[in-house]
């Protein structure tokens, strides 16, 4: 029983330490002039995917104050 918790302890850590990497491949912040974003205005930016084989996620932060970052 005690190697069973051992062995449980020793996953959990290993489990936690390797999460720990966000992977980020871009993170822009765009400053909007005026506070004035139109739609025939778009915001772009290129990501370079190397791997196609593996899935990806997509995080899309807005900020309506420059007070969080």
């Amino acid at each position: 029983m005690k190697w069973l918790i051992n062995n449980l302890i020793l996953l959990f850590v290993v489990l936690s330490l390797s999460s720990c990497s966000d992977g980020a491949i871009k993170d822009v912040f765009v400053n909007i002039p005026n506070g004035n974003w139109s739609y025939d205005r778009p915001i772009k930016t290129v990501v370079e995917i190397t791997d196609t084989s593996k899935p990806y996620n997509l995080l899309i932060n807005f900020r309506h104050t420059e007070d969080y970052r």
